[in-house]
């Protein structure tokens, strides 16, 4: 886990519509996350405030690793 991908296309957090609704504190690692594709939202929104499921939380381990 010390290095996470590099960014391969543009994608950042303001592209999402719904960017606005992420909290302070997740803030820095949600912009990381999204500048380095490992999530990559529905659409334009990223649900912020929503449960995350277990398959979304496998794509995102799965991200993190390969």
């Amino acid at each position: 886990f010390d290095d996470l991908p590099e960014t391969i296309e543009k994608n950042t957090l303001a592209s999402y519509i719904d960017s606005d609704q992420i909290d302070s504190w997740a803030l820095e690692a949600m912009t990381l996350f999204a500048d380095s594709l490992i999530i990559q939202g529905s659409g334009q929104q990223i649900n912020p405030k929503e449960d995350t499921n277990r398959a979304q939380m496998a794509q995102v381990l799965y991200n993190i690793l390969k």
